[in-house]
């Protein structure tokens, strides 16, 4: 059975240390990846956006730390996010 040390170091993360940010372009910080699931933090400055894309057979979840951002469900509809206010499942 794994202690508590072991299970904060493979399920606790602390992401102002795994976020990296460039002004040029969004940055895609992964910081763990298992048979079923990958964690990553998209960073990005005032002004940048993630590439439009759908995943047809997994979920995201995504949480605004600073600002504010828009959020696409679909081709439609935009759903206004801002920091710690509300998160979305894709």
């Amino acid at each position: 059975m794994p202690n508590i040390q072991q299970i904060m170091e493979e399920r606790v993360f602390e992401i102002d240390k795994i976020a990296k940010f460039d002004p040029e372009k969004p940055q895609k910080n992964y910081f763990y990846e298992t048979d079923k699931t990958v964690g990553a933090v998209w960073c990005l400055e005032p002004g940048q956006e993630v590439y439009l894309h759908s995943h047809s057979n997994v979920d995201d979840i995504w949480v605004c730390m600073e600002g504010t951002g828009i959020y696409f469900p679909d081709l439609e509809n935009e759903i206004p996010i801002r920091r710690h206010g509300n998160s979305c499942k894709a």
